[in-house]
């Protein structure tokens, strides 16, 4: 008796230890199961986040390029109208002007009334504001600019220029800040320092404030390369649109017997001197293989200068 008790208890037992075991077993499938579900669920959860960025990211780019894409196009609309505006104000001169001259207007008004010109390049130079620029050419022998053309010019365009000393450049003062005024508004005469803030008509000054913003430089000629031109003796600011380059011939630009206004010559004291130029300290950029700094162009002729002007009006380049 006391054996079969103990052998009920054994089975029972290891009836038990075997239920317990399945227990065991199901319950670990379970949770093998859950967390295999749980790692595909994460899985394409971070599957969209990453679609869901990517679409940002696409989203993003597309509104910038169509912001870029709208201010640019605003910008164009912008000087579009300007021109309009200036066509329009050229014409309306020109019927004027045609219907004040009696005879002569019916051949004025047979000409064009507005012209377009396109820059042939742009110059880089030193001077990145019209203040501190200096007023003439030649006041600063060692200022440098280099003119690059458009590559849709032809490629021989400058052949023969390096022949020549010097050269002639047309360009516009694209710093004025009434480039499209109304010739009706602006004013007749400008002030001119060496008269101590008398009063000259525009056209008889050097003054950038015209009724076409375009300017009229000497240069020195450097080098010429290409489609590059260095230039020295500058008095150009940074970026100026260039319209035209000519040689500078002197047996018929050189004007020996020429005569000027007397303030125009007058001697003035050093310090009173409105284009004396107090201080020239040379800065260079760009880097070149031994470590020292040279200007972005490599020959160390094109070092960029940072000029120091004594105190005087410098909204108007007169003389």
């Amino acid at each position: 008796a006391g054996g079969q008790a103990m052998a009920e208890r054994e089975r029972l037992f290891g009836g038990a230890v075997a239920v317990g075991i399945g227990l065991a077993a199901g319950l670990s499938l379970g949770a093998g199961l859950a967390a295999y579900y749980c790692a595909g669920r994460e899985r394409a959860a971070r599957a969209a986040l990453d679609a869901s960025r990517r679409e940002c990211a696409k989203w993003r780019t597309e509104k910038k390029a169509e912001r870029s894409g709208r201010i640019e196009a605003e910008k164009e609309l912008k000087s579009l109208r300007l021109r309009a505006q200036a066509s329009e104000a050229l014409l309306s001169k020109g019927d004027a002007a045609g219907a004040g001259d009696g005879g002569d207007g019916e051949q004025d008004q047979a000409l064009p009334q507005a012209y377009t010109l396109s820059p042939i390049g742009f110059i880089r130079t030193c001077f990145s504001r019209r203040s501190g620029t200096p007023r003439q050419p030649h006041l600063v022998p060692a200022a440098r600019g280099v003119v690059t053309l458009k590559r849709e010019l032809p490629k021989d365009i400058l052949s023969g220029l390096g022949d020549y000393s010097h050269c002639w450049v047309i360009y516009v003062f694209h710093q004025n800040t009434n480039l499209h005024q109304d010739w009706s508004k602006m004013k007749g005469k400008v002030n001119v320092p060496r008269l101590n803030g008398g009063r000259v008509g525009a056209l008889a000054t050097r003054t950038p404030h015209r009724p076409n913003a375009i300017g009229l430089s000497t240069a020195k000629v450097e080098s010429v390369t290409d489609k590059t031109v260095l230039l020295s003796g500058v008095d150009l600011v940074d970026g100026s649109p260039i319209l035209d380059i000519k040689p500078y011939v002197p047996f018929c630009d050189a004007i020996g017997d020429a005569s000027q206004p007397e303030w125009v010559t007058r001697d003035r004291e050093v310090e009173e001197e409105p284009l004396h130029v107090s201080r020239v300290s040379i800065s260079v950029s760009g880097a070149s293989g031994d470590g020292k700094r040279t200007a972005p162009h490599t020959t160390p002729e094109s070092l960029s200068l940072s000029l120091s002007l004594l105190p005087g009006p410098s909204s108007n380049a007169i003389y």
